[in-house]
Parts: structure tokens; sequence; C-alpha cells
């Protein structure tokens, strides 16, 4: 009540003091109207960012004026606020006064008034009054929601608990994939140049506290794990020290590979990794089998491997045997190879007896070669029949430890010029007339690079 009382007594002291200059501007009759002492302005807002509400002048200061003084300043003049937004209190605010200085003429002589400020002066008021804004946490509500598995989560926030009002909205520093224990900035975005603050204040009259909040990433469960390497299979070619690696998994979306591929010898260990060709193994398992794998490498150890033959002796039996048997019981052999034989007739197919080259530097492509003799007799369309050496042989002989040995029995080749039957055909077979052609052109050209071992006894050839 006591406020109320002091308020309204400070308002008839302004009251009279208005009038009071306007009596004591007044002489020979004229009266003199100051407009400094009748601007009336409002607010709005709040400290800070407040705005004027209304400013110019009401008839409650001018009581003392003649209602025809009062209706040409409430009609003709007007005032224009320089600055009108983020109003704070203590601000200064200047007005400029607008009216034309020919009405006021004419008015004044009719009514003998004048006023003090030309048209274009300035007037001047300080904000005060404005109430200061509540403070406000744009994230007290805010929620982060945490979905999937630790190194793969999702997240999301819920902001439903807005004020009334809010029209903004949050930023994350970081997207993708998130893990236990994982930091995410959260800043509030600003949808206007004047800021965030200035937002707030505008859109809920209140002031935020800060503009970022740090939220920690917790609650995922832990995936379940998969061997990518369980069913890989690596495949091995070759004797020890000299053999290929190749190396193929059970996934078709996933590329299996080998620290290195050739030279392997027994007891190495091969290192296997798996990528995915289209981005990161582990999300390729998270995506298809909700899974991550127990790793991405894996290490092979090569067992035991064959040796390529360096002697004759060497060769194990039945490795000879499998040789001898795809030229004796595969009359194809026995024509230049892929021929066709179905035009002869072999008599006879008697095996005489070997070469047997070894590399000496046991480098390149061919470290071991075997050549195998036989004494043939042919005819073709019955015409009499003829004798001639065919010599086969066969590349990279390998034996193991347990006797036996392994050769690409289909990789031969057959070595000669064709042999004259006496006959017409569509084929002829290959082979020579006497051995030592055959030794001179293959045998005795390769001693440079390769040492040599024969069973084929010169005296005893049957021709």
């Amino acid at each position: 009540m006591l406020r109320k009382m002091i308020s309204k007594a400070a308002a008839f002291l302004g009251l009279v003091t208005a009038v009071l200059s306007i009596l004591l501007l007044s002489g020979c009759g004229t009266t003199t109207v100051d407009l400094e002492d009748l601007l009336s302005v409002s607010y709005s807002g709040v400290n800070g960012y407040g705005k004027i509400e209304k400013a110019g002048f009401s008839r409650e200061k001018m009581g003392m004026l003649d209602t025809a003084v009062q209706d040409f300043i409430l009609s003709r003049v007007t005032v224009l606020p320089y600055s009108n937004s983020s109003l704070s209190n203590g601000d200064e605010i200047r007005f400029m006064v607008n009216y034309q200085e020919s009405a006021l003429e004419k008015a004044g002589e009719a009514n003998h008034f004048t006023i003090k400020q030309e048209s274009g002066a300035l007037l001047t008021r300080k904000v005060e009054g404005l109430p200061e804004a509540e403070p406000f946490d744009p994230f007290e509500n805010l929620v982060m929601n945490c979905q999937g598995y630790n190194g793969f989560g999702r997240i999301s926030f819920n902001s439903e608990y807005l004020p009334a009002g809010a029209t903004f909205s949050y930023r994350q520093d970081r997207q993708g994939s998130f893990s236990n224990g994982d930091t995410v900035e959260v800043s509030v975005y600003e949808y206007f140049q004047g800021g965030y603050e200035n937002d707030c204040l505008a859109q809920l009259g209140k002031r935020p506290t800060r503009t970022k909040a740090t939220f920690t990433v917790s609650g995922l469960s832990e995936p379940k794990k998969m061997d990518l390497f369980q069913n890989i299979s690596v495949s091995l070619d070759g004797a020890d020290g000299y053999a290929r690696a190749t190396v193929e998994g059970p996934y078709e979306d996933l590329t299996y590979k080998l620290d290195r591929d050739y030279g392997i010898a027994s007891g190495d260990i091969l290192h296997v990794t798996v990528e995915y060709r289209y981005g990161d193994v582990a999300a390729w398992c998270m995506d298809k089998y909700e899974a991550v794998p127990e790793t991405l490498t894996y290490d092979y150890t090569v067992g035991d491997l064959p040796e390529y033959v360096t002697k004759y002796s060497d060769i194990p039996e039945s490795l000879m045997n499998q040789m001898r048997m795809k030229v004796e019981r595969t009359k194809d052999t026995l024509l230049q190879k892929g021929g066709d034989s179905s035009y002869l007739d072999f008599i006879s197919v008697n095996y005489v007896g070997s070469y047997f080259l070894v590399s000496k530097s046991m480098s390149g492509e061919v470290l071991n070669r075997l050549f195998l003799v036989y004494a043939v007799e042919a005819s073709a369309d019955k015409q009499p029949s003829r004798s001639y050496y065919h010599v086969v042989s066969f590349k990279n002989l390998m034996c193991y430890d347990d006797e036996t040995g392994s050769v690409d029995v289909n990789d031969f080749e057959a070595y000669g010029s064709e042999v004259d039957l006496g006959a017409w055909t569509f084929m002829h077979p290959y082979g020579y007339s006497i051995l030592s052609d055959f030794t001179s052109e293959c045998i005795d050209s390769q001693r440079t690079n390769f040492n040599v071992e024969t069973t084929v006894k010169e005296e005893e050839l049957p021709f």
C-alpha cells in the first residue's frame, strides 16, 4: 500500500513539474510547450531484450494546456525512436520530433502557443523498468537414448519436454557408431543471427544458463562374437620351399588374403587377414549377424610339404607307375599332345628307360623333368610296320616322407617330329628314328643348367 502511495505521489509531482514548466515558458499571451516534458514511453520484454511498446504524447501530461493545443500535439506531432531492439535498463534512447512547421505556425497564431523543439530535434529517455529474465536450462529435460551394441550403438535425443513456445532444436558434434563411455557434445541450434540467447528471450522471455552440454553414452549391450576364420581353406601347391598358397573363406562378401603366397616351406606361418570391399568388416558382421569378429587376423601354420625329387633313385615307385600308366594306357600320348590315334595300329610299346634332369639352381618354373623313352612299332592302313622312339616327359616330381609322390600326369610333353608310316592318315605319331637325335636335342642342350641321370643303356637299344 505504501509503495502505491509513493508511486502516485511521484506521478503527481511529475505532472506539477510539467505544468510549471509550461507556465514559466509562457509570456505575452503565448504558451511555449516543451515536448521533453510531455513524452511518455512504455516498454515490454525483459532486461537485455526489451523493446519500446509505445512512445508518444498523452493528455494526462497536458492537463493545463488548452484543448486545441492538446489536439494539435496529439494529431500533428510524432516521435520516431532511433533504436528499438534488445534494450537494456539504462540504455539511452533518442527520439526524433516530427511535425510540419507551417501547420504549427497557423495553429500557434490561432491558439497562442508554440513548441520549444523544432521539427527534427531529438528527445532522450533512459530505459527503465524492464524485469530481469528468468534463468532457463535448455538441457534440463533433454534425454539421450542409447540403443544397439557396444561399439555399434545409436543415440537419439528426446526433447518433448521443452517449454511451451520453444522452437529451437539441438545438434550433436558427432554421428555414426558409439561405444559405452563415448562423450557427445550437444549444442542448441541458432535459428537467427541474433543468437540463441536472444531466441530464448524472444520466444520464452527466459535467459539460457548454457548453450552446450556433454552426454556420456552408456547402457549398450555387448555383442556376441564370431570366428571369421573357422572354415577357411588354405591350399598349397608345390614342394617344400617352393610351394604356392591360396586361401578361400566361407563368406562371399569378405576377401581373405595371405601375407605371402609363394616360396612357402614346411612350418612357415602364414598371416591371414580378412577385408570387406565396401567398408568395415566389423560393421558388416554386425549388419549381417548382429555379432563382431573375434579377430581380423589369423596365423596358419604350414604342415609337412613334399620335396622336389633331386635324384632318380628317390622317385617313388608308385609315382613312376602313375606316369608309365599314363603313357602306356593312353595311346593319344604317343602322338603330339591332343592327337588322334584312331587310324594307327600300335603293334608294340616297350619302355626302354628314363632320363632325369634336376635344376642346378633349383629355381625357375621347371625344377626337375623326367623323360620316359619307349621303343614303338606301329603301322598305318595295314602298311608294313616301322619302329621309332617315342619320348614323353613330366615335370616337377615331388616325394613325401611316406615314400609316396605327386605329379600332374596331365601336364606332359611329347617330343620329336612326325614319323612317316608309309600311308595317308589324319595324324602321324611323333618320335625319333634314332635315339641320339633326341639326346642331342633335349638332353645335351640342357646340361649347362641341369644335372642329368639316365637308365637308358645304349648297348641294349633295340634299333
